[in-house]
């Protein structure tokens, strides 16, 4: 579905969300209030076969750099990360310092070649948000296709990939800052057509 909303400067802003997902959604994991310390990461296992959905919310803390060694600026960033066992990595994330959501396809097979376009990113319109340490994904996951709505569905994005393996495992990781995982729910999603997915 399609729709408008207004940016905090008046002008009109295309809105982009899914219909009808809800009808095709089998329940694997809901949380809400769970909290990832600096540094930590979970591990979730994924069916194979079956498209993925995820929804997340998230805030991440404050960002402090406190260590007088480090002469640079610290990484502080959450990361989602669809992985299998050869090594294949899908990851899409926000960067704290510079409000920038990430695609990286870069690790799954054929996207390190030069020619292809393997990262992406895109910045938050922190002036939307009540608190700029807030983020909402809305993530799908089936066979050769991934999909990202973030911001409200403001910010969208489709990539293809071709994993050499299903990406079987989801790792959510706090690097450098902690998160609190405001709301979390994991589905996998009925077969709409008869085809064999990944």
């Amino acid at each position: 579905m399609t729709d408008f909303a207004k940016d905090p400067n008046g002008y009109p802003r295309l809105v982009q969300t899914p219909m009808n997902i809800e009808k095709l959604r089998r329940t694997l994991l809901c949380e809400k209030a769970a909290y990832l310390p600096k540094g930590a990461h979970r591990d979730i296992s994924l069916p194979t076969g079956r498209a993925i959905e995820l929804v997340i919310r998230l805030k991440v803390d404050e960002s402090f750099q406190t260590d007088p060694a480090i002469s640079g600026p610290e990484i502080n960033r959450f990361e989602i990360a669809f992985a299998n066992d050869a090594g294949e990595k899908l990851s899409v994330g926000y960067d704290v310092p510079s409000a920038q959501i990430w695609l990286d396809r870069s690790k799954l097979r054929g996207f390190d070649h030069p020619f292809y376009t393997g990262r992406f990113a895109a910045p938050v319109n922190t002036a939307l948000y009540p608190d700029a340490r807030m983020l909402d994904l809305h993530l799908f996951l089936d066979g050769c296709t991934f999909e990202i709505y973030a911001n409200e569905h403001l910010e969208t994005g489709t990539a293809l990939i071709y994993p050499g393996k299903p990406l079987d495992m989801l790792r959510l990781k706090a690097d450098g800052i902690g998160v609190t995982i405001d709301h979390f729910e994991l589905y996998t999603l009925d077969k709409t057509m008869c085809r064999e997915t990944l």
